[in-house]
């Protein structure tokens, strides 16, 4: 007979082996849907063959070494990749494929563990400032360098990550000063919530009423549709952002499940919760940056995917970033394909990704809370 310890011991590998089929299933169908939408044209609705697609990022590598290398094959680069058929359009594939990849994955995990810190299940980081220090670093590319500022992807990065990191280091700094020397998650909150009316109200006078027309249109289409994934102008600073943030969340993915227990409980296990808070939300705020300067208004998906992923998981944020990182990037390569069909329609090529995930996210929502009934414990 079994005893209760082997009962929950059982239970717990009975969870282990399911979470870890369905890792392993939305693995599967990321790859899948990465492959298809690799193996697509950019120009029509059409596909490359499977071994062209490789013969081709074959050559990229080939021609990538070359460069680095400085070996003379480089010097004939163009005559190498103007025999290739479908060159062009398969490397903007692939790159645009495994930067959706990457920054739907990165979102998605901060906003997982911004919900950690917070204890919150909807917080998003949006909610210190993310969101509105983007905007705010856009406006004055714009006002600086007018329309100009759509294509300068690297300045975005600067600017963006000044902007967004000076207001979270604001907020956190004025909440300890209100709780003498204490954080409170909910002066933070609140704090963030009125810094980001006030930025979105200065914001609205000034492009309103003086930026000119052109401005004011490229600064729309800056917040909007970001610099685009076709650019790779930006990916040094992309997989820094990505290293910076990840990184220190998965060596302290152990201590984040703390703060789930609130700043008493954790103390209690001998962690201090204040300097452990204050990194993950520095790590978060990296990793969403990145992910609007490069699509735009897709704050949802840091509060969409990491909210439905802990319904399935658990709150174990061992687990959680995982689910988080695989169901993020693939939420975000639906979209992209989504997106990149619309474009051969002139009524429809408008479409961003953000609005593909807003109008996604209230049914996921709905029908994940309808078919599970686990919560935030």
């Amino acid at each position: 007979m079994q005893t209760g310890h082997d009962n929950i011991r059982s239970i717990r590998k009975n969870d282990e082996k399911r979470d870890k089929r369905r890792f392993a299933a939305a693995f599967i169908v990321l790859i899948i849907i990465f492959l298809l939408y690799t193996c697509t044209r950019t120009t029509e609705i059409a596909m490359v063959s499977p071994a062209q697609v490789v013969k081709n990022l074959l050559t990229a590598l080939k021609l990538l070494a070359a460069k680095l290398l400085k070996l003379p094959m480089y010097n004939n680069r163009l005559e190498i990749i103007t025999s290739q058929p479908y060159y062009l359009e398969t490397l903007s594939r692939f790159q645009a494929g495994m930067i959706a990849m990457l920054l739907g994955a990165g979102i998605s995990i901060a906003g997982a563990v911004f919900q950690c810190a917070f204890r919150n299940p909807i917080a998003t980081p949006a909610m210190l400032g993310a969101s509105g220090g983007i905007k705010i670093a856009n406006l004055i590319l714009v006002i600086q360098f007018s329309t100009l500022a759509g294509s300068m992807t690297q300045q975005r990065f600067i600017y963006g990550y000044i902007v967004s990191i000076g207001i979270l280091l604001f907020i956190i700094l004025v909440s300890k000063v209100i709780g003498r020397k204490k954080t409170s998650v909910t002066d933070m909150l609140l704090l963030g919530s009125i810094v980001t009316r006030i930025s979105g109200q200065i914001i609205n006078y000034v492009q309103y009423y003086m930026l000119s027309e052109t401005d004011y249109l490229t600064l729309q289409v800056m917040n909007m549709y970001g610099a685009g994934v076709g650019t790779t102008a930006g990916v040094p600073f992309l997989i820094a952002a990505l290293i910076i943030g990840i990184v220190p969340v998965i060596l302290t993915r152990f201590s984040l499940n703390a703060l789930c227990f609130g700043d008493d409980g954790a103390r209690s296990m001998g962690i201090s919760a204040g300097p452990l808070r204050t990194m993950s939300l520095i790590c978060s705020t990296v990793l969403v940056v990145a992910s609007l300067i490069y699509f735009g208004d897709v704050g949802m998906v840091s509060m969409l995917v990491p909210f439905v992923c802990r319904y399935i998981f658990g709150s174990d944020i061992r687990k959680l970033i995982i689910g988080s990182g695989l169901f993020g990037a693939l939420i975000m390569m639906i979209c992209r394909v989504v997106v990149s069909l619309f474009a051969f329609n002139q009524y429809l090529s408008v479409i961003s990704i953000g609005i593909i995930i807003e109008l996604i996210s209230a049914p996921v929502m709905i029908v994940v809370m309808l078919k599970y009934r686990r919560g935030w414990e």
